[in-house]
C-alpha cells in the first residue's frame, strides 16, 4: 500500500501559564530576623549553639503565640534567627530568654526584646509563558527580592506543564513578577517538582533587577537558598534588654478594672490595687517558679490573707472552703423530688456550679419521675413583650474553655443524651427534639435547627463542620441524613463518596489517584457499577494495577487529568468500560519498564472516548490484548501516541487473541510502531475510521488471522507499510486513503 497522504503544522506557539492556588488561610504573624557576629572574650569568633525559649503571648497584631524554644547554631561568630516581634504584644513585658553554649552546659544568658521589622514582602507567584515550540516538560518556579541588606524567602510558586524539554534561544520559559517595593534585585529559582528548593544546590535560573527573566538552559547555577528573611535585620544591640524588671507594680485609681500582667518573675512581684468605690483591693504576688505557687491573690486586710493561688499546673484553687450556701445561692428551697413543680418555681435566679473549685455534681437539674404524660428534667420558659429585644433564647449553653496547653478530646455548647433503659418499646428515640411554632404574628424563617458559622478568627481551626454526622450503622436501615418528599438545597459543593449507588473514587481513601480508584472499585458490590473518577485534575500518580484482584464489571469514567502510569493496568474480568474525555491522558512513566499501560485478556473490554494513551517512548504497547475465542474487545476514539520503535505497538493482540476486535470511532494513532497489530491464533479485526500516522513500523499488520478489515481510514506516512497481511484467511481493505 503506498503512502498518499502526508501532513505536517509548523510554527505552532502555545502559551500556558499554570499557577499555584493561593489559599485562604489566615496570614501569619511577621518575623523579625536578629543577625549579628558574635565573639568570646578573647575576641576570637565563637561557635557553639543558641537555645531561645519564651512563654505565650499575642502579638501587637493580635496573632496568639504558643510557647516555645527553638535551638540554632553558632558558626564562626555567625548568628541569624527569625523571631515573633514581642513588643507591644500581651502580656506586656514579655521576653525571650537566651542561653548561649559553647560546650557541655556551661552557657551564659540574656534577654531579648525583638521589635518589627520592615523586612521587604517575598514576591508573589510569577507568571511563566513558554516561547517556541510547546512540549510536555513540567517546571515549578519561584522568585526572591533582595535590597542592600540581604534577601526575603522564596515567594509562592508557579508551574508549567507545557515547557520544552530542551531550553535553548529559540525554545525557552519566561518568567515574569510583580515588582517588590524596596527590592533592588530578584533572584529566580527551579526545579521539576513541587517540593520548594532547600539548601545548596544546582537550583538558580538567573538573577537580575528588572521584573522578568527569560529560562535559555537545561543547566542551573548552584546557589544557597535563603532560610529567613534579612532584608531589615536587627543587630543584638537592638534586641538586648539589660535591666532588671521592677518588684513592684502600682495601679492608679482609673485602672483597677484594667488588667496588669507579671511575667517571668526573677522574684516576688506585687501588683497593688488602691481603694475604689465597690470595689474590694486586692494584692497579687507574682512568685518564682521555684516557689509552691506561680500567682497568689492576697485580700486587703491590714495583714492580708491569701484567698486563692495559681498553682504551677496553671490551676486555681480555692483558699477558703466551698459550702453548699455558696452553690444554691438564689434557689431556696426549689429543689424537688418526685410531684409536679410548684409555681414559685419561676422565681429561682441562679444556679451557679463552678467544677473550677472543687466541686463538681452529677447533676445539674435532676428530676426522678414526675407524674406527667410529657416528663422532663427540666424546663426554661423565657416570655418577652419588649419590641426593642433582638435576640430571644429561651435556653442558652455556652461552654467555655480556657485551658492553654494540652488537648482535650471535646468541647460542647451542649450535649443532648436520650436513653432507653427498659424493656419498653420507644417509637422514636431522639437526642435532640426541636420544632418552631408561629401562633400569631409573621415569621420570617422558621427553622428547626440553625447552625451559624465560626465568627471568631483569635485562635486557630483545623477543620470546620457546621453540621457533622458521625456513621450510623446498629439499624437494619441506616441513613446519616434522611428526609421526607421535601427539597434539599446546597449553596455550595457537594462532595460524597457515594450518590444513587455511583462511587467518586477521589472521596476514596488512598496514598494517589491510582490508589482511590481502586479503593471505589473494591467498594462496589459483586455485580459490579460505576466509578466517577471525575473529580481527579491536573497530574495524577497511578502506582499500582487499579484492575488487580476484580472479577466484577466496571465501568470506569475519567476526566480532565494526566495520569502517569508506573504499573501495568491489566483487566482479567468482563465487561470493562473505560470511558476518557479529550483532556484525559494515560502516560507512561518510570516503573513501568517495557510494559504495555494496558492489558486486557476480558471479555467485553471497551475503551470509549476520546482520550490520551501516552507511551512516553518506553511502552511497549499503549494496549495488549490477549484472549480467548469469544472475547471481544471495542477500542472508539481515543488517540494512541509515543510507542516509538519498530517493535512497539499502538494496540497490539498477541498470538493468544482469537476473539473478534474493533477498532473505530475516529481513532488516532501516531508515533507508533506498528500501529495495529492482529498476530491472533484466528482472531477477527475490523478497523474504520481510524487515522495513523508517522508508524515506524506498519499501518495495520495481521498475520494468521481468521478476518482483517480496514476500511474508510487514513494511513500517513509509515515507514514500512500501509497495510500488511500474511497467512490469514480472509482481508478485506476498502475505501481506505
Amino acid at each position: 500500500m503506498s503512502r498518499i497522504l502526508k501532513r505536517r503544522v509548523m510554527g505552532a506557539i502555545w502559551l500556558v501559564v499554570l499557577s499555584l492556588p493561593r489559599f485562604g488561610f489566615a496570614q501569619g504573624p511577621a518575623m523579625t530576623t536578629v543577625r549579628d557576629t558574635v565573639y568570646k572574650s578573647d575576641g576570637s569568633l565563637a561557635s557553639g549553639t543558641v537555645v531561645i525559649t519564651w512563654r505565650p503571648f499575642v502579638t501587637a497584631d493580635n496573632k496568639p503565640v504558643f510557647g516555645g524554644s527553638k535551638t540554632v547554631p553558632l558558626s564562626n561568630g555567625s548568628l541569624a534567627v527569625a523571631l515573633v516581634p514581642n513588643v507591644g504584644g500581651t502580656p506586656s513585658g514579655t521576653s525571650y530568654n537566651v542561653k548561649y553554649y559553647q560546650s557541655g552546659s556551661v552557657f551564659s544568658e540574656e534577654t531579648w526584646v525583638v521589635p518589627s521589622s520592615n523586612a521587604l514582602s517575598s514576591p508573589d507567584a510569577p507568571i511563566i509563558s513558554n516561547a517556541g515550540a510547546p512540549g510536555t516538560t513540567t517546571y515549578y518556579y519561584w522568585v526572591s527580592a533582595a535590597n542592600e541588606a540581604g534577601e526575603t524567602l522564596l515567594g509562592l510558586s508557579a508551574m508549567t506543564a507545557t515547557s520544552n524539554s530542551t531550553l535553548d534561544g529559540t525554545n525557552y520559559n519566561e518568567i515574569s513578577w510583580n515588582a517588590v517595593s524596596g527590592a533592588a534585585s530578584y533572584r529566580v529559582w527551579r526545579t521539576s517538582t513541587s517540593t520548594a528548593p532547600s539548601g545548596t544546590g544546582n537550583y538558580l535560573v538567573g538573577e537580575t533587577s528588572a521584573t522578568s527573566i527569560n529560562d535559555q538552559s537545561n543547566s542551573l547555577q548552584q546557589a544557597t537558598v535563603p532560610f529567613l528573611n534579612d532584608t531589615d535585620p536587627r543587630l543584638l544591640a537592638d534586641v538586648r534588654v539589660t535591666s532588671a524588671p521592677s518588684s513592684t507594680v502600682t495601679l492608679a485609681a482609673s485602672q483597677v478594672n484594667g488588667t496588669a500582667i507579671v511575667s517571668n518573675p526573677s522574684a516576688t512581684q506585687s501588683i497593688n490595687a488602691p481603694p475604689k468605690a465597690g470595689v474590694i483591693p486586692l494584692q497579687i504576688k507574682g512568685q518564682p517558679q521555684a516557689n509552691a505557687n506561680t500567682l497568689e491573690i492576697y485580700d486587703s486586710q491590714a495583714s492580708p490573707a491569701l484567698q486563692s493561688y495559681f498553682n504551677p499546673q496553671g490551676a486555681l484553687v480555692s483558699h477558703q472552703p466551698l459550702t453548699a450556701d455558696h452553690v444554691l445561692s438564689g434557689l431556696g428551697d426549689h429543689i424537688v423530688q418526685g410531684g409536679a413543680p410548684d409555681a414559685s418555681f419561676t422565681t429561682i435566679s441562679r444556679l451557679w456550679l463552678d467544677a473550677a473549685i472543687d466541686y463538681n455534681p452529677a447533676f445539674a437539674f435532676k428530676s426522678l419521675n414526675p407524674p406527667s404524660t410529657h416528663p422532663v428534667g427540666g424546663v426554661s420558659l423565657v416570655e418577652s413583650n419588649s419590641a426593642s429585644a433582638q435576640y430571644l433564647q429561651g435556653f442558652s449553653a455556652v461552654g467555655v474553655s480556657n485551658h492553654s496547653t494540652g488537648t482535650r478530646p471535646s468541647a460542647s455548647g451542649m450535649e443532648g443524651v436520650a436513653i432507653q433503659n427498659g424493656g419498653g418499646t420507644i417509637t422514636d428515640l431522639a437526642g435532640g427534639y426541636y420544632r418552631t411554632d408561629t401562633l400569631a404574628g409573621t415569621s420570617t424563617n422558621t427553622y428547626g435547627v440553625l447552625i451559624d458559622g465560626n465568627t471568631n478568627s483569635g485562635g486557630t481551626v483545623t477543620n470546620n463542620y457546621g453540621l457533622k454526622i458521625l456513621n450510623q450503622t446498629v439499624g437494619n436501615a441506616n441513613y446519616a441524613i434522611q428526609t421526607g418528599l421535601g427539597k434539599v438545597q446546597f449553596g455550595d459543593d457537594v462532595i460524597a463518596s457515594t450518590i444513587n449507588n455511583v462511587r467518586y473514587a477521589d472521596q476514596f481513601p488512598g496514598a494517589n489517584a491510582g490508589a482511590k480508584i481502586a479503593a471505589a472499585i473494591a467498594d462496589l458490590p459483586s455485580t459490579g457499577g460505576t466509578v466517577d473518577a471525575r473529580g481527579f485534575e491536573a497530574t495524577q500518580t497511578v502506582a499500582q494495577n487499579i484492575f488487580s484482584g476484580v472479577t466484577k464489571p466496571v465501568n470506569l469514567h475519567l476526566g480532565c487529568a494526566t495520569y502517569q502510569i508506573s504499573a501495568v493496568q491489566a483487566i482479567a474480568t468482563a465487561n470493562v468500560k473505560i470511558v476518557g474525555e479529550p483532556c484525559t491522558t494515560f502516560q507512561a512513566a518510570a516503573g513501568l519498564g517495557s510494559n504495555p499501560i494496558f492489558q486486557t485478556i476480558s471479555t467485553d473490554t471497551q475503551f470509549l472516548g476520546r482520550f490520551v494513551i501516552d507511551g512516553n517512548s518506553i511502552a511497549v504497547a499503549g494496549i495488549q490484548v490477549n484472549g480467548a475465542s469469544a472475547d471481544r474487545i471495542l477500542v472508539s476514539g481515543p488517540e494512541i501516541k509515543n510507542t516509538a520503535g519498530a517493535t512497539n505497538w499502538g494496540i497490539w493482540f498477541t498470538n493468544t487473541f482469537a476473539g473478534t476486535a474493533w477498532v473505530n470511532g475516529e481513532t488516532f494513532i501516531h508515533n507508533a510502531g506498528h500501529a495495529i497489530a492482529m498476530e491472533g491464533a484466528a482472531g477477527t479485526l475490523m478497523v474504520s475510521h481510524v487515522r495513523i500516522q508517522d508508524a515506524t513500523g506498519m499501518g495495520v499488520r495481521c498475520i494468521r488471522a481468521r478476518y482483517c478489515q480496514v476500511a474508510s481510514s487514513l494511513i500517513d506516512n509509515p515507514t514500512d507499510v500501509g497495510i500488511y497481511s500474511i497467512f490469514s484467511d480472509d482481508m478485506n481493505v476498502h475505501n481506505n486513503r
